[in-house]
């Protein structure tokens, strides 16, 4: 019922308005050369209105607006998310942990899209269960896989799980997401509406992978940019068949959810092993002494590569 209502809301603008050029959404990824991610006024509404079904949002919300709003999460679900569903909106120049944590409690904030490293911020500011952070309603994460750690100990402390999706400068925020109502621990979710999403061989899209392999995940739906401004290369290199190669790794289960493993580029090689950085930092998060790892390859002689581990300890 709520897709059909979402589909009578949306469709009847004009298709070809619909389909031109809305925005040049810039992405380096892991290239570090700027590309203009083309995006239509369609791919927009789509996750701007597919959003507030897909979260049962209401008029009167109040949302916490921390992520830059050039940054596609902070577009979509800070920025235009309020304005269309008539939220107020809590305005920050900048994320400030003390800030956020205050202005949660004063202000009963029910929304926040958030990404990895402010949740991991919040949970290891001293003192922070002094505060009521129970008003919230939905906590988004997004920007990189989560801790486990982190999950668990982000329910315990305001009453909500960390809710995660997975999306891209390329399709202007989300693809996939958590149902509120069943989230998977650990997953970003099932396909959003109207998305579909394959698993494939990372050497050749048109072999799709049985379920619980890792492979490239591509996707196709009307978010998907039209390709990158006046880069041909790159858009046939990233476009195959109307699905987008993601560059990112990862499985489905059984019933649809969908796995991150990591990036194809970050895929560390040791003794002809996979090792994926984010599996070693699950891991590393698990001592409570430790408050920020990252995980890397590093050229060596003899294994090819070995893993790296940056870490940052708590102050005590």
């Amino acid at each position: 019922k709520e897709v059909l209502q979402l589909k009578q809301e949306f469709y009847p603008i004009d298709i070809e308005i619909n389909n031109e050029l809305a925005l040049l959404q810039y992405t380096s990824g892991t290239t570090g050369h700027p590309k203009g991610a083309m995006i239509t006024h369609r791919g927009l509404l789509v996750n701007i209105i597919g959003s507030k079904y897909w979260w049962k949002i209401q008029p009167g919300e109040v949302f916490l607006a921390v992520l830059p709003f050039f940054h596609v999460t902070g577009m979509i679900h800070s920025m235009c998310q309020p304005l269309y569903s008539g939220g107020t909106m809590i305005l920050f120049t900048r994320y400030e942990t003390e800030s956020v944590i205050r202005a949660i409690e004063k202000y009963r904030v029910t929304f926040w899209s958030s990404i990895a490293t402010m949740n991991i911020a919040v949970l290891n500011f001293p003192g922070v269960e002094k505060y009521d952070l129970t008003s919230l309603k939905s906590v988004k994460s997004g920007g990189a896989k989560i801790p486990l750690e982190t999950l668990k100990r982000f329910s315990e402390l305001t009453g909500v799980y960390l809710i995660e999706g997975y999306g891209l400068s390329e399709t202007i925020s989300q693809v996939t997401g958590n149902p509120p109502h069943r989230p998977k621990l650990g997953s970003v979710g099932i396909p959003v509406s109207d998305v579909d999403i394959k698993v494939v061989d990372q050497a050749d899209p048109s072999r799709e992978l049985p379920l619980g392999e890792v492979g490239e995940i591509i996707v196709q739906g009307p978010q998907v940019m039209k390709g990158y401004w006046n880069r041909a290369e790159e858009t046939a290199a990233s476009l195959y068949n109307g699905y987008l190669l993601t560059g990112d790794l990862g499985y489905m289960d059984e019933e649809g959810y969908v796995f991150i493993s990591g990036r194809k580029k970050e895929l560390i090689k040791a003794s002809g092993f996979s090792v994926f950085p984010a599996e070693v930092e699950n891991y590393l998060y698990m001592p409570p002494a430790i408050a920020e790892c990252c995980v890397y390859g590093v050229p060596d002689p003899y294994r090819g590569e070995e893993i790296c581990a940056a870490v940052v300890l708590k102050p005590e």
